[in-house]
């Protein structure tokens, strides 16, 4: 699923393949993330959204990848339009 998801371009099926991966294998979601951490601001607001669902769940986790994590979710609260989710999500953990 992580190599689909690397090679995918259709947004949409980005965005299902991503949420099948997090709900799969949780480090695969975060090592992908932990990826694409320089191309966030250009992806589709689906899949953005999924990946701050998904940095919130983890958080939620007690997981060992909190602080990695943490560096995405600066790269969102940069964005005008994600900084209130950032805020609830980090807020919530």
């Amino acid at each position: 699923m992580y190599t689909f998801l690397i090679a995918e371009s259709d947004s949409s099926c980005k965005r299902n393949a991503f949420v099948f991966l997090a709900h799969c294998s949780m480090p695969k979601a975060v090592e992908y993330i932990l990826g694409i951490y320089d191309t966030i601001g250009s992806l589709d607001e689906a899949l953005q959204m999924s990946i701050i669902e998904i940095i919130r769940l983890d958080c939620k986790s007690d997981s060992a990848h909190r602080v990695s994590v943490s560096r995405v979710s600066s790269k969102f609260s940069s964005l005008p339009t994600y900084s209130q989710d950032i805020f609830d999500a980090s807020s919530n953990s």
